[in-house]
């Protein structure tokens, strides 16, 4: 898009490499020095060009150190808008242009390319030499231009004439304000600062900024004025004109939001399709849009699957299709989502896997159209299989070592080395401690596991305890001392070996009591399960990623059907349907929202609900864009609220409608105003409950504007925003509460199960 951009423009574009050479120029380039190829230049060294005479600004000659290129790679600095002028040896005649050179400099600081733009300015010094021989010419010049034509004073502090055209308002008298007249005080410093810099270098003004219109609103000029200068080569006044670029600007914000919605439908939809289809009354199934994406994905063309559904559909199984009708058609009646993973055979003979997901709804004349995306999760699925193989062969696994055990059992019964062998085999060692006298015992596998000596001794119980890990060291401690009143007792904890190296065990023991039941004797067993806890705690992590790439899938296909219901919102004029595009877009973002703090959070179960809170309300200010009002958001969240998805998506939709509903109706006329929004624990909840954690909360959002009227019953209200409030409290077994003093506020009471935050021992 860069390179049509500038092989467009209308200047000189000429990129330099470190040699001197030119490696690219564009044909306005090539115009401007009347060349008629482009291996006529990209073959000639930038200082072998002595059959072009460039003259400065002062009409003399330009010395080569002086051409902008030579300036910029002197110094390293970028070189603005210099004014030469170069004769063409084959016309002969001067051409006046503005040149700039920019240098790219690498990583060690040396140049890497000069890009180099040169603007013809050729006719503006003819006319600016028009108008310094009388003041006739300008005057001409006024009559004939249809832009706005302005004279000022050397130092800019007065203007002394501006015919603006219909489009700014005349300056006939000379006016030293102009510049709070003319220009947002926003724009000034900027504008002061470039008729500066033309000031002091008696350089060209040019400048694209705001103006104040004739009519009082704002709009876009292009200014660009050119200095009078006298025989002494001082400034006597200034000479302009300037062009209405309102249109132009309009037209570059709106393509660059258009480009950055595009760029951002395709950063996010990777191995991806969007469509949206309708059922027609007879029966029929007609697609209305299809992304391109499905060309990648099913290799088919979009034409052919917007001519003819059947296209894509014979790329499903037959008795896959079957169940992709049914659920189309239960999608229908409940118009619910609609969500199947199935298999599709590519036409040349590959097959994937796709997730079909759509959101179905009724439009005014009774059809029912889905929105929807279509996902490849082959890898999603042979992932999927990998993981269930993975469990096979662990439990395989675990299959054999239980076997090895009571071959290991077996053994242990017939002789001592028999006992030894098994334990080698199964990682596990035998001990006894003798509580009267403080000697231990360890058989051969324990000093393995250990990485001890067997021919030292074995450590009595103080001794032992220095292999413990530090911080399971006081906890084993404890248990050991409880199970003495016991009989058996079983634990796992971590031991540190004497090159540091960490490793896991479960250790399993029974106490020998006397005939006085007097603990005399412990002994037990102990296994090294390191690998087993390497084994579940990956199994943990790919389960955790998987879920961690569900919400963030889903997270994303919903940021896409946002992105879509605002495209659609765009072709329509009618604001009701506009406003009701932003409410459902408002409703998905508050769902997507859900899923990115999940996706982000530790947690992939449960999210904290006052930092979703806090990003959804801001989220929805920005919506409806209340710059312009006073309107204050003021939030007073309870810590640590955590909640499970069958609750944090009926209460962001909640607080997304009352919300959104403050911003639309209780300000009318009003510049100013305040939305609260409180959730916090209910002290005497009649639901708390702490052995079970069921805790009552109580969520608030209020505002104080125009208020609720006495005779709307919201029992019966007919709005689809209080019926979407009060089913989803009803789906919540809360209850809904609305006091109508001093604005409008909504309490919501509700309980809800949390998780418990205590953490178990690292190593039991």
């Amino acid at each position: 898009m860069v390179m049509t951009l500038v092989q467009n423009v209308k200047s000189g574009v000429a990129l330099i490499d470190e040699t001197g050479r030119f490696a690219v120029v564009n044909p306005s380039f090539m115009q401007i020095f009347g060349l008629d190829s482009e291996l006529d230049i990209l073959n000639i060294n930038s200082q072998e060009w002595s059959r072009w005479e460039v003259y400065g600004e002062d009409g003399k000659l330009l010395h080569v150190d002086d051409h902008p290129v030579r300036k910029a790679v002197r110094t390293g600095k970028p070189v603005k808008d210099q004014l030469v002028a170069v004769r063409n040896p084959e016309e002969n005649e001067l051409t006046w242009m503005l040149i700039s050179a920019e240098p790219v400099m690498k990583e060690n600081g040396h140049i890497y390319r000069i890009i180099c733009t040169y603007h013809d300015i050729t006719e503006r010094k003819r006319a600016e030499e028009a108008l310094r021989k009388s003041e006739e010419r300008f005057r001409a010049l006024v009559t004939a231009s249809s832009e706005v034509v302005y004279r000022v004073s050397p130092d800019w502090s007065e203007m002394r004439q501006l015919y603006g055209r219909g489009f700014l308002a005349d300056t006939e008298i000379p006016s030293s304000s102009w510049l709070q007249e003319y220009v947002p005080p926003e724009d000034q410093p900027r504008v002061t600062a470039v008729v500066n810099e033309a000031i002091s270098t008696k350089s060209t003004y040019q400048l694209e900024h705001r103006v104040r219109l004739a009519d009082g609103s704002l709009g876009w000029i292009f200014s660009r004025a050119v200095p009078m200068l006298n025989a002494n080569g001082e400034i006597v006044e200034w000479f302009g004109a300037a062009s209405d670029i309102t249109e132009r600007k309009r037209a570059e914000e709106a393509l660059r939001e258009s480009e950055e919605r595009l760029r951002l439908l395709g950063d996010n939809l990777p191995n991806s399709a969007v469509y949206q289809y309708i059922h027609e009354p007879d029966g029929s199934v007609r697609f209305l849009y299809f992304s391109t994406g499905i060309e990648r994905l099913n290799g088919i063309n979009v034409q052919d699957v917007l001519r003819d559904p059947s296209t894509l559909y014979r790329q499903v199984p037959p008795e896959y299709l079957e169940r992709v009708f049914e659920a189309e058609a239960l999608s229908a009646r409940e118009l619910s989502d609609f969500d199947m993973e199935v298999p599709m055979r590519l036409p040349d003979g590959q097959e994937k896997w796709m997730r079909l997901h759509s959101r179905p709804r009724r439009l005014h004349d009774g059809r029912k159209i889905w929105d929807g995306v279509q996902i490849d999760v082959t890898k999603q699925k042979q992932a999927e299989e990998d993981l269930n193989k993975v469990h096979y062969n662990l439990e395989k696994l675990v299959e054999e070592r239980t076997s090895e055990l009571e071959k290991a059992y077996i053994s242990l019964k017939e002789s001592e080395k028999g006992l030894a062998e098994a334990q080698r085999m199964a990682h596990i060692g035998n001990w006894e401690w003798d509580i009267v006298t403080g000697k231990a015992y360890w058989s051969e596998e324990m000093y393995r596991i250990f990485r001890c000596d067997s021919r030292e001794s074995a450590p009595p119980y103080n001794e032992f305890l220095n292999y413990v890990h530090p911080e399971d060291r006081d906890y084993l401690d404890s248990v050991l001392k409880k199970a003495v009143k016991g009989r058996i007792h079983s634990i796992e904890y971590r031991i540190v070996l004497a090159n540091g190296e960490e490793r896991a065990v479960h250790m399993q023991s029974e106490v020998i009591f006397d005939g006085k039941n007097n603990p005399i004797r412990i002994k037990g067993i102990i296994q090294d399960i390191t690998e087993r806890k390497e084994t579940e705690e990956a199994l943990k992590n790919i389960e955790t990623a998987r879920k961690k790439e569900i919400h963030h899938r889903i997270k994303n296909n919903l940021q896409v059907i946002s992105s879509l219901l605002d495209l659609q919102a765009d072709k329509f004029d009618n604001p009701t349907v506009i406003e009701a595009f932003r409410e459902s877009q408002n409703r998905v973002i508050s769902m997507a929202l859900i899923h990115e703090e999940l996706y982000k959070g530790e947690n992939t179960d449960t999210l904290n609900f006052s930092t979703y809170i806090k990003e959804l309300a801001e989220n929805l200010f920005q919506t409806y864009s209340l710059s312009s009002k006073n309107i204050h958001l003021n939030m007073d969240l309870e810590e640590n609220a955590l909640f499970n998805m069958d609750v944090a998506v009926p209460l962001g939709i909640i607080i997304n409608e009352l919300v959104s509903n403050s911003l639309k109706h209780a300000f009318p006329g009003r510049d100013s105003g305040e939305v609260r929004i409180e959730l916090r624990r209910e002290k005497n909840g009649k639901h708390k409950k702490e052995c079970n954690k069921v805790t009552s909360f109580i969520l608030a959002v209020s505002d104080n504007g125009v208020g609720i009227p006495e005779n709307l019953k919201i029992e019966v209200a007919g709005s689809l925003g209080i019926q979407l409030i009060t089913a989803l409290v009803h789906q919540l077994d809360g209850e809904l509460e609305l006091n109508r003093n001093n604005g409008a506020e909504f309490i919501i009471k509700f309980s809800v199960r949390e998780k418990s935050n205590q953490a178990s021992h690292p190593a039991v």
